[in-house]
């Protein structure tokens, strides 16, 4: 399976003027492959949730969101995940998360 790295920018804001800045970093497999629907799935989400979180701030702060994957390993697809919301140069909350997707149940569980 080959597998490229995608690089994906988007900046939502609120009435306020308050911004979050979105950074994502993420494989892409061969088109149509499980791990390419994967990741479109996990990317969607990331991008929702960030849209939502700062809709609901009720300030004038620029927050930042990076989210890597820094490894998929073999046969049973091992991601370890990282993310990292940060206000200005204050880190809010940083996350590791190790991920297992089960090719036969389709599915991705957290470890």
């Amino acid at each position: 399976m080959k597998i490229l790295t995608t690089k994906s920018h988007r900046l939502y804001k609120n009435e306020k003027g308050g911004k979050i800045m979105v950074r994502l970093s993420l494989p892409e497999g061969e088109e149509g492959s499980l791990i390419s629907c994967l990741y479109q799935k996990m990317r969607e989400k990331y991008f929702s949730v960030s849209k939502r979180f700062i809709e609901e701030k009720n300030d004038t702060h620029t927050y930042f969101l990076d989210v890597t994957v820094e490894g998929v390993d073999g046969e049973e697809v091992k991601i370890k995940r990282s993310s990292a919301l940060k206000c200005g140069a204050s880190l809010i909350k940083e996350t590791t998360v190790f991920d297992i997707f089960d090719k036969d149940m389709q599915k991705l569980k957290k470890r």
